[in-house]
């Protein structure tokens, strides 16, 4: 029998403007990711004294092992979540980040998503305007003088849906336990926000 080393170490995974890069490497973009989902955790972290709080998506192809941090503010994550209801989650899937830039009222906005497929066949989303399944609006509160957006219950809605939906299913269970482990940014920026209306990624 031959002695050798295996390289467990994982692959941390960014998405800017709709592609993967690996780890601080932008020059080598990568359009989608292939394998099977076998943990998915919350982490919160800090990002230039911001903080985060990020859905930690870890995936197996062969032994290769991928990272994305997807922050919990983002489309990316909201899109993820939706498309994920619609797949076997216990079989390989394939993911496809996507950007498009739109003008809405006058205004340029960066429209992200992490897409899903299974077989060939891109997911449905799950939370859609006809049928939300519960899932609340975005709340406008005031702060001072300001309109903000509170997405508070939106999120933790989305939360509490992944960690009901999936824990049972995945090799390594869901948990909240934090690691020091350090995860790449998803470093898309936040769209802008259309008051008083509830946007989902996929409108």
């Amino acid at each position: 029998m031959a002695l050798k080393n295996r390289d467990n170490s994982l692959k941390f995974l960014r998405i800017k403007e709709g592609l993967f890069y690996v780890g601080k490497d932008l020059e080598t973009p990568y359009e989608e990711l292939e394998g099977q989902i076998v943990g998915l955790r919350y982490k919160n972290e800090e990002y230039e004294g911001i903080p985060q709080r990020k859905l930690i998506i870890t995936l197996a192809d062969g032994e290769d092992h991928y990272q994305l941090g997807l922050n919990v503010e983002h489309s990316n994550y909201s899109s993820f979540v939706s498309f994920l209801a619609n797949v076997d989650v216990t079989k390989s899937l394939t993911l496809h980040p996507k950007s498009e830039k739109l003008n809405k009222d006058g205004k340029d906005v960066t429209r992200n998503a992490l897409l899903v497929s299974q077989n060939g066949t891109f997911a449905k989303s799950y939370f859609t305007k006809d049928n939300k399944h519960g899932l609340p609006e975005w709340n406008i509160v005031k702060v001072g003088s300001k309109k903000v957006t509170d997405k508070s219950e939106y999120t933790d809605f989305l939360e509490k849906f992944v960690m009901e939906k999936f824990a049972s299913k995945l090799e390594q269970p869901l948990s909240k336990t934090e690691v020091s482990r350090q995860t790449i940014d998803d470093t898309d920026e936040l769209e802008p926000v259309e008051k008083n209306k509830t946007q989902l990624p996929w409108d």
